[in-house]
Protein backbone atom coordinates (compact mmCIF):
# COMPACT_ATOMS: atom_id res chain seq x y z
CA UNK A 1 0.00 0.00 0.00
CA UNK A 2 2.88 2.28 0.79
CA UNK A 3 4.43 1.62 -2.61
CA UNK A 4 1.11 2.38 -4.29
CA UNK A 5 0.78 5.66 -2.40
CA UNK A 6 4.31 6.71 -3.33
CA UNK A 7 3.72 5.83 -6.96
CA UNK A 8 0.51 7.81 -6.95
CA UNK A 9 2.27 10.86 -5.48
CA UNK A 10 5.04 10.61 -8.07
CA UNK A 11 2.51 10.43 -10.86
CA UNK A 12 0.75 13.50 -9.43
CA UNK A 13 3.98 15.48 -9.15
CA UNK A 14 5.21 14.47 -12.59
CA UNK A 15 1.81 15.07 -14.11
CA UNK A 16 1.53 18.42 -12.38
CA UNK A 17 4.97 19.42 -13.61
CA UNK A 18 4.18 18.56 -17.20
CA UNK A 19 0.75 20.16 -16.93
CA UNK A 20 2.34 23.30 -15.54
CA UNK A 21 4.93 23.20 -18.29
CA UNK A 22 2.38 22.90 -21.06
CA UNK A 23 0.19 25.61 -19.53
CA UNK A 24 3.07 28.01 -18.90
CA UNK A 25 4.91 27.74 -22.17
CA UNK A 26 1.97 28.96 -24.30
CA UNK A 27 1.36 31.88 -21.90
CA UNK A 28 5.00 32.95 -22.00
CA UNK A 29 5.03 32.56 -25.74
CA UNK A 30 1.85 34.62 -25.99
CA UNK A 31 3.37 37.41 -23.87
CA UNK A 32 6.51 37.43 -25.99
CA UNK A 33 4.38 37.49 -29.11
CA UNK A 34 2.38 40.43 -27.72
CA UNK A 35 5.58 42.36 -26.91
CA UNK A 36 7.01 41.66 -30.34
CA UNK A 37 3.71 42.67 -31.91
CA UNK A 38 3.69 45.91 -29.90
CA UNK A 39 7.29 46.63 -30.91
CA UNK A 40 6.53 46.01 -34.56
CA UNK A 41 3.36 48.06 -34.27
CA UNK A 42 5.03 51.03 -32.57
CA UNK A 43 7.91 50.97 -35.07
CA UNK A 44 5.40 52.45 -37.47
CA UNK A 45 4.79 55.44 -35.20
CA UNK A 46 7.21 58.38 -35.06
CA UNK A 47 6.81 61.13 -32.46
CA UNK A 48 8.53 64.53 -32.68
CA UNK A 49 8.93 67.54 -30.42
CA UNK A 50 8.36 70.89 -32.14
CA UNK A 51 9.99 73.94 -30.55
CA UNK A 52 8.96 77.32 -31.94
CA UNK A 53 11.23 80.28 -31.31
CA UNK A 54 10.11 83.57 -29.73
CA UNK A 55 8.06 85.92 -31.89
CA UNK A 56 7.31 89.62 -32.27
CA UNK A 57 3.94 89.69 -30.49
CA UNK A 58 3.40 90.00 -26.74
CA UNK A 59 1.69 86.60 -26.54
CA UNK A 60 4.48 84.71 -28.36
CA UNK A 61 7.53 86.27 -26.70
CA UNK A 62 8.26 83.00 -24.89
CA UNK A 63 8.05 80.67 -27.87
CA UNK A 64 5.83 77.63 -28.25
CA UNK A 65 5.87 73.83 -28.04
CA UNK A 66 3.89 71.17 -29.91
CA UNK A 67 4.08 67.41 -30.51
CA UNK A 68 3.89 65.81 -33.94
CA UNK A 69 2.71 62.20 -34.31
CA UNK A 70 3.32 60.39 -37.60
CA UNK A 71 1.32 57.15 -37.60
CA UNK A 72 2.20 55.17 -40.73
CA UNK A 73 -0.40 52.55 -39.84
CA UNK A 74 -3.20 55.07 -40.28
CA UNK A 75 -1.43 57.25 -42.84
CA UNK A 76 -1.88 60.18 -40.47
CA UNK A 77 0.45 63.05 -39.60
CA UNK A 78 -1.01 65.20 -36.83
CA UNK A 79 0.25 68.02 -34.61
CA UNK A 80 -0.90 68.50 -31.01
CA UNK A 81 -0.92 72.15 -29.94
CA UNK A 82 -1.81 73.22 -26.38
CA UNK A 83 -1.60 76.96 -27.10
CA UNK A 84 -5.01 77.64 -28.63
CA UNK A 85 -7.14 80.44 -27.23
CA UNK A 86 -10.12 82.32 -28.55
CA UNK A 87 -11.01 85.99 -29.02
CA UNK A 88 -14.66 85.12 -29.68
CA UNK A 89 -15.80 87.21 -26.70
CA UNK A 90 -13.66 90.14 -27.82
CA UNK A 91 -10.11 91.17 -26.97
CA UNK A 92 -11.24 93.27 -24.00
CA UNK A 93 -13.00 90.30 -22.38
CA UNK A 94 -10.01 88.09 -23.17
CA UNK A 95 -7.60 90.57 -21.55
CA UNK A 96 -9.84 91.00 -18.49
CA UNK A 97 -10.17 87.23 -18.00
CA UNK A 98 -6.42 86.87 -18.29
CA UNK A 99 -5.97 89.66 -15.74
CA UNK A 100 -8.37 87.96 -13.34
CA UNK A 101 -6.67 84.59 -13.84
CA UNK A 102 -9.68 82.91 -15.49
CA UNK A 103 -8.33 81.99 -18.89
CA UNK A 104 -9.08 78.72 -20.69
CA UNK A 105 -6.69 77.35 -23.30
CA UNK A 106 -7.43 74.28 -25.39
CA UNK A 107 -5.62 71.49 -27.16
CA UNK A 108 -5.95 71.63 -30.95
CA UNK A 109 -5.11 68.71 -33.21
CA UNK A 110 -4.59 69.33 -36.92
CA UNK A 111 -2.58 67.97 -39.87
CA UNK A 112 1.14 68.67 -40.09
CA UNK A 113 0.61 70.46 -43.41
CA UNK A 114 -1.58 73.02 -41.62
CA UNK A 115 1.07 73.44 -38.94
CA UNK A 116 3.71 74.19 -41.55
CA UNK A 117 1.53 76.91 -43.05
CA UNK A 118 1.14 78.44 -39.57
CA UNK A 119 4.88 78.21 -38.90
CA UNK A 120 5.75 79.97 -42.13
CA UNK A 121 3.11 82.63 -41.58
CA UNK A 122 4.36 83.35 -38.05
CA UNK A 123 7.90 84.00 -39.33
CA UNK A 124 9.51 82.13 -36.45
CA UNK A 125 12.21 79.48 -36.42
CA UNK A 126 10.88 75.97 -35.77
CA UNK A 127 13.05 73.04 -34.64
CA UNK A 128 11.93 69.42 -34.94
CA UNK A 129 13.51 66.69 -32.76
CA UNK A 130 12.55 63.05 -32.82
CA UNK A 131 11.60 61.52 -29.49
CA UNK A 132 13.49 58.25 -29.05
CA UNK A 133 11.05 56.15 -27.07
CA UNK A 134 10.55 52.44 -26.50
CA UNK A 135 7.38 50.83 -27.88
CA UNK A 136 5.82 50.84 -24.40
CA UNK A 137 6.74 54.50 -23.87
CA UNK A 138 5.24 55.43 -27.24
CA UNK A 139 2.05 53.61 -26.37
CA UNK A 140 1.81 55.44 -23.03
CA UNK A 141 2.32 58.81 -24.70
CA UNK A 142 -0.16 58.05 -27.49
CA UNK A 143 -2.83 56.99 -24.99
CA UNK A 144 -2.32 60.23 -23.07
CA UNK A 145 -2.58 62.29 -26.26
CA UNK A 146 -5.72 60.44 -27.32
CA UNK A 147 -7.24 61.03 -23.89
CA UNK A 148 -6.38 64.74 -24.00
CA UNK A 149 -7.82 65.07 -27.52
CA UNK A 150 -11.31 64.08 -26.38
CA UNK A 151 -13.66 67.08 -26.42
CA UNK A 152 -14.28 66.91 -22.69
CA UNK A 153 -10.54 66.95 -21.90
CA UNK A 154 -9.24 69.56 -24.32
CA UNK A 155 -9.70 72.68 -22.19
CA UNK A 156 -7.50 73.60 -19.26
CA UNK A 157 -7.00 76.58 -16.97
CA UNK A 158 -3.92 78.36 -18.28
CA UNK A 159 -1.16 79.30 -15.81
CA UNK A 160 1.79 80.99 -17.48
CA UNK A 161 4.49 79.32 -15.36
CA UNK A 162 2.93 76.04 -14.27
CA UNK A 163 0.35 74.90 -16.82
CA UNK A 164 0.91 76.01 -20.39
CA UNK A 165 1.73 74.82 -23.91
CA UNK A 166 5.15 73.62 -22.76
CA UNK A 167 4.40 72.04 -19.38
CA UNK A 168 1.72 69.80 -20.86
CA UNK A 169 4.11 68.08 -23.34
CA UNK A 170 6.77 67.98 -20.61
CA UNK A 171 4.41 66.20 -18.22
CA UNK A 172 3.24 63.70 -20.84
CA UNK A 173 6.76 62.87 -22.00
CA UNK A 174 7.81 62.46 -18.36
CA UNK A 175 4.83 60.19 -17.76
CA UNK A 176 5.88 58.02 -20.71
CA UNK A 177 9.42 57.83 -19.29
CA UNK A 178 8.15 56.74 -15.89
CA UNK A 179 8.74 60.05 -14.12
CA UNK A 180 12.53 60.13 -14.53
CA UNK A 181 12.60 63.76 -15.71
CA UNK A 182 10.77 65.14 -12.70
CA UNK A 183 12.79 62.95 -10.35
CA UNK A 184 16.08 64.17 -11.79
CA UNK A 185 15.35 67.86 -12.35
CA UNK A 186 12.87 68.89 -9.64
CA UNK A 187 15.67 69.22 -7.06
CA UNK A 188 18.15 71.00 -9.35
CA UNK A 189 18.06 74.78 -8.86
CA UNK A 190 18.71 76.86 -11.96
CA UNK A 191 20.52 80.21 -12.03
CA UNK A 192 17.42 82.14 -13.17
CA UNK A 193 14.48 83.52 -11.24
CA UNK A 194 11.04 83.73 -12.75
CA UNK A 195 11.54 87.50 -12.94
CA UNK A 196 14.63 86.89 -15.08
CA UNK A 197 12.51 84.86 -17.48
CA UNK A 198 9.93 87.64 -17.69
CA UNK A 199 12.51 90.36 -18.29
CA UNK A 200 14.34 88.29 -20.91
CA UNK A 201 11.09 87.31 -22.61
CA UNK A 202 9.91 90.86 -23.16
CA UNK A 203 13.21 92.38 -24.28
CA UNK A 204 11.75 92.70 -27.77
CA UNK A 205 8.66 94.54 -26.49
CA UNK A 206 9.90 97.58 -24.55
CA UNK A 207 7.37 98.70 -22.00
CA UNK A 208 5.94 95.28 -21.20
CA UNK A 209 9.07 94.42 -19.23
CA UNK A 210 8.65 97.57 -17.11
CA UNK A 211 4.95 97.01 -16.48
CA UNK A 212 5.46 93.40 -15.46
CA UNK A 213 8.60 94.13 -13.46
CA UNK A 214 6.91 96.53 -11.07
CA UNK A 215 3.49 94.92 -11.47
CA UNK A 216 4.47 91.49 -10.09
CA UNK A 217 5.52 90.60 -6.57
CA UNK A 218 8.20 88.58 -4.77
CA UNK A 219 6.82 85.26 -6.06
CA UNK A 220 8.85 85.94 -9.20
CA UNK A 221 12.11 86.23 -7.29
CA UNK A 222 12.37 82.56 -6.43
CA UNK A 223 15.00 80.65 -8.40
CA UNK A 224 13.26 78.12 -10.64
CA UNK A 225 14.18 74.45 -10.53
CA UNK A 226 15.40 72.86 -13.75
CA UNK A 227 12.03 71.07 -13.90
CA UNK A 228 10.19 74.40 -13.63
CA UNK A 229 12.36 76.09 -16.28
CA UNK A 230 10.74 73.76 -18.80
CA UNK A 231 7.65 75.97 -18.71
CA UNK A 232 9.67 77.88 -21.31
CA UNK A 233 9.66 76.01 -24.66
CA UNK A 234 13.31 76.79 -25.43
CA UNK A 235 14.38 75.54 -22.00
CA UNK A 236 12.27 72.40 -22.41
CA UNK A 237 14.23 71.53 -25.54
CA UNK A 238 17.52 72.49 -23.90
CA UNK A 239 16.94 70.27 -20.84
CA UNK A 240 15.82 67.32 -22.97
CA UNK A 241 18.92 67.69 -25.14
CA UNK A 242 21.02 67.76 -21.96
CA UNK A 243 19.29 64.60 -20.77
CA UNK A 244 20.04 62.99 -24.14
CA UNK A 245 23.75 63.63 -23.69
CA UNK A 246 24.03 62.74 -20.00
CA UNK A 247 21.60 59.84 -19.60
CA UNK A 248 20.23 58.26 -22.76
CA UNK A 249 19.25 59.55 -26.20
CA UNK A 250 15.83 61.14 -25.97
CA UNK A 251 15.92 63.82 -28.66
CA UNK A 252 17.65 62.82 -31.89
CA UNK A 253 17.82 63.91 -35.49
CA UNK A 254 17.18 67.54 -34.69
CA UNK A 255 16.72 69.79 -37.70
CA UNK A 256 15.16 73.13 -38.59
CA UNK A 257 11.77 73.09 -40.28
CA UNK A 258 11.52 76.87 -40.74
CA UNK A 259 14.19 79.48 -40.15
CA UNK A 260 13.69 83.17 -39.47
CA UNK A 261 15.75 85.81 -37.64
CA UNK A 262 14.78 86.47 -34.02
CA UNK A 263 13.19 89.80 -33.04
CA UNK A 264 15.60 92.52 -32.03
CA UNK A 265 16.10 92.79 -28.28
CA UNK A 266 16.06 96.08 -26.37
CA UNK A 267 16.98 95.23 -22.76
CA UNK A 268 15.91 97.91 -20.27
CA UNK A 269 15.09 100.30 -23.13
CA UNK A 270 11.80 101.40 -21.59
CA UNK A 271 13.42 102.03 -18.20
CA UNK A 272 16.18 104.04 -19.84
CA UNK A 273 13.63 105.97 -21.93
CA UNK A 274 11.63 106.91 -18.83
CA UNK A 275 14.75 108.03 -16.99
CA UNK A 276 16.24 110.01 -19.89
CA UNK A 277 13.08 111.76 -21.04
CA UNK A 278 11.26 111.87 -17.71
CA UNK A 279 14.08 112.21 -15.22
CA UNK A 280 16.92 114.12 -16.84
CA UNK A 281 14.74 117.17 -17.73
CA UNK A 282 13.96 117.47 -14.02
CA UNK A 283 17.55 118.49 -13.27
CA UNK A 284 17.43 122.01 -14.82
CA UNK A 285 13.83 122.45 -13.63
CA UNK A 286 14.78 121.62 -10.05
CA UNK A 287 17.72 124.03 -10.03
CA UNK A 288 15.70 126.77 -11.75
CA UNK A 289 12.75 126.49 -9.36
CA UNK A 290 15.00 126.27 -6.31
CA UNK A 291 16.71 129.58 -7.11
CA UNK A 292 13.41 131.30 -7.96
CA UNK A 293 11.38 130.13 -4.99
CA UNK A 294 11.74 133.44 -3.08
CA UNK A 295 10.75 135.60 -6.01
CA UNK A 296 7.34 137.21 -5.82
CA UNK A 297 6.74 136.39 -9.50
CA UNK A 298 8.84 133.31 -10.44
CA UNK A 299 9.19 132.11 -14.05
CA UNK A 300 5.84 130.92 -15.34
CA UNK A 301 7.59 128.84 -18.00
CA UNK A 302 9.56 126.95 -15.37
CA UNK A 303 6.50 126.24 -13.28
CA UNK A 304 4.39 125.23 -16.27
CA UNK A 305 7.12 122.87 -17.53
CA UNK A 306 7.54 121.38 -14.08
CA UNK A 307 3.77 120.99 -13.65
CA UNK A 308 3.48 119.19 -16.99
CA UNK A 309 6.26 116.72 -16.22
CA UNK A 310 5.10 116.19 -12.65
CA UNK A 311 1.55 115.54 -13.86
CA UNK A 312 2.79 112.78 -16.16
CA UNK A 313 4.79 111.07 -13.43
CA UNK A 314 2.18 111.38 -10.70
CA UNK A 315 -0.66 110.43 -13.03
CA UNK A 316 1.31 107.31 -13.99
CA UNK A 317 1.98 106.57 -10.32
CA UNK A 318 -1.64 107.05 -9.28
CA UNK A 319 -2.87 104.82 -12.11
CA UNK A 320 -0.51 101.96 -11.35
CA UNK A 321 -0.92 102.31 -7.62
CA UNK A 322 -4.65 101.86 -8.16
CA UNK A 323 -4.12 98.92 -10.56
CA UNK A 324 -1.82 97.15 -8.10
CA UNK A 325 -4.32 97.59 -5.26
CA UNK A 326 -7.17 96.42 -7.50
CA UNK A 327 -5.16 93.38 -8.62
CA UNK A 328 -4.64 92.37 -5.00
CA UNK A 329 -8.39 92.60 -4.46
CA UNK A 330 -9.87 90.90 -7.54
CA UNK A 331 -7.24 88.91 -9.44
CA UNK A 332 -6.59 85.24 -8.80
CA UNK A 333 -3.00 85.69 -10.01
CA UNK A 334 -1.15 85.52 -6.70
CA UNK A 335 1.86 87.09 -8.41
CA UNK A 336 -0.08 90.38 -8.48
CA UNK A 337 -0.74 90.54 -4.74
CA UNK A 338 1.23 92.19 -1.87
CA UNK A 339 3.45 94.17 -4.25
CA UNK A 340 6.30 96.06 -2.53
CA UNK A 341 6.27 98.72 -5.27
CA UNK A 342 3.13 100.12 -3.67
CA UNK A 343 5.49 101.81 -1.24
CA UNK A 344 6.37 104.09 -4.16
CA UNK A 345 3.14 104.18 -6.18
CA UNK A 346 0.14 104.94 -3.97
CA UNK A 347 -3.47 104.46 -5.09
CA UNK A 348 -4.28 107.85 -3.52
CA UNK A 349 -1.55 109.64 -5.48
CA UNK A 350 -4.38 111.20 -7.42
CA UNK A 351 -4.13 113.90 -4.73
CA UNK A 352 -0.51 114.65 -5.66
CA UNK A 353 -1.47 114.46 -9.33
CA UNK A 354 -4.10 117.19 -8.81
CA UNK A 355 -1.53 119.40 -7.13
CA UNK A 356 0.85 118.96 -10.08
CA UNK A 357 -1.94 119.56 -12.58
CA UNK A 358 -2.96 122.80 -10.86
CA UNK A 359 0.67 123.98 -10.91
CA UNK A 360 0.69 123.32 -14.66
CA UNK A 361 -2.58 125.21 -15.20
CA UNK A 362 -1.71 128.20 -13.03
CA UNK A 363 2.01 128.25 -13.96
CA UNK A 364 2.87 129.37 -10.42
CA UNK A 365 3.00 127.93 -6.88
CA UNK A 366 -0.35 126.95 -5.45
CA UNK A 367 -1.66 129.04 -2.60
CA UNK A 368 -3.44 126.80 -0.12
CA UNK A 369 -5.36 127.52 3.02
CA UNK A 370 -3.46 126.76 6.25
CA UNK A 371 -5.37 123.50 6.74
CA UNK A 372 -4.87 122.33 3.15
CA UNK A 373 -1.23 123.46 3.20
CA UNK A 374 -0.50 121.50 6.38
CA UNK A 375 -2.25 118.40 5.01
CA UNK A 376 -0.44 118.59 1.66
CA UNK A 377 2.98 118.99 3.30
CA UNK A 378 2.31 116.11 5.71
CA UNK A 379 1.14 113.89 2.84
CA UNK A 380 4.15 114.70 0.65
CA UNK A 381 6.64 114.29 3.50
CA UNK A 382 5.28 110.89 4.53
CA UNK A 383 5.24 109.79 0.88
CA UNK A 384 8.89 110.79 0.42
CA UNK A 385 10.01 108.95 3.57
CA UNK A 386 8.06 105.76 2.74
CA UNK A 387 9.34 105.76 -0.85
CA UNK A 388 12.97 106.07 0.24
CA UNK A 389 12.40 103.24 2.71
CA UNK A 390 11.66 100.82 -0.14
CA UNK A 391 15.27 100.29 -1.38
CA UNK A 392 16.54 100.44 2.22
CA UNK A 393 14.23 97.62 3.29
CA UNK A 394 15.31 95.67 0.21
CA UNK A 395 18.98 96.16 1.09
CA UNK A 396 18.41 94.83 4.63
CA UNK A 397 16.43 91.84 3.34
CA UNK A 398 13.12 92.91 4.85
CA UNK A 399 11.62 93.06 1.34
CA UNK A 400 12.19 89.88 -0.67
CA UNK A 401 10.89 91.39 -3.89
CA UNK A 402 13.50 92.55 -6.39
CA UNK A 403 12.83 96.30 -6.58
CA UNK A 404 16.32 97.17 -7.80
CA UNK A 405 15.40 98.42 -11.28
CA UNK A 406 12.43 100.39 -9.94
CA UNK A 407 14.68 101.94 -7.28
CA UNK A 408 17.31 102.98 -9.83
CA UNK A 409 15.17 104.17 -12.74
CA UNK A 410 11.81 105.26 -11.30
CA UNK A 411 12.24 106.16 -7.64
CA UNK A 412 14.69 109.12 -8.00
CA UNK A 413 12.56 111.25 -10.38
CA UNK A 414 9.37 110.36 -8.51
CA UNK A 415 10.78 111.38 -5.14
CA UNK A 416 12.37 114.51 -6.67
CA UNK A 417 8.96 115.62 -7.95
CA UNK A 418 7.32 115.04 -4.56
CA UNK A 419 10.12 116.94 -2.88
CA UNK A 420 9.85 119.90 -5.28
CA UNK A 421 6.11 120.16 -4.78
CA UNK A 422 6.71 120.05 -1.03
CA UNK A 423 9.45 122.70 -1.21
CA UNK A 424 8.44 125.16 -3.95
CA UNK A 425 5.14 123.95 -5.42
CA UNK A 426 2.78 125.02 -2.65
CA UNK A 427 2.59 128.12 -0.51
CA UNK A 428 0.60 128.93 2.56
CA UNK A 429 -2.11 131.50 2.01
CA UNK A 430 -1.87 134.21 4.57
CA UNK A 431 -5.00 134.98 6.56
CA UNK A 432 -6.50 138.22 5.36
CA UNK A 433 -7.15 140.78 8.12
CA UNK A 434 -10.79 141.32 8.92
CA UNK A 435 -12.29 144.66 8.05
CA UNK A 436 -14.39 145.88 10.93
CA UNK A 437 -17.39 147.98 10.22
Amino acid sequence: MTRGLLAHLCRMLIGGYFLSFFLTVPVQAQEAETINSLANDMDQVDIYLHTIDVGHMVYDNFGHTAIRVVDHRKYSDMVYNWGTFSFDDGPVTFAFNFYKGHLTYTLSVYPFANAMRIYKYDSRTVWEDKLTLTPAQKETLLKRLEWNARPENRGYSYQYFFDNCSTRPRNYIDEALGGVLKEQYSEVISNKTFRDFVMDGYESNPGMDVLLDFGMNSNLDRFATAWETMFHPLYLRSVLLEYSKDKSPLLTGGHTLVEHPRPDAYPKLAYSFMLIFGGVPLIPLVFGLFFQQKKAEPSRLLYRSFGALASLWLGFGALWGFVMALSWAISDHLDLHHNANQLLFWPIDVFAFILALMIFIKARPLKLSPVAWNFARAYLLVHIIVSILMPCLRAFGVIEQNVNRVSVFLLPPYVAILLMIFRVGIRREENKPRIEA
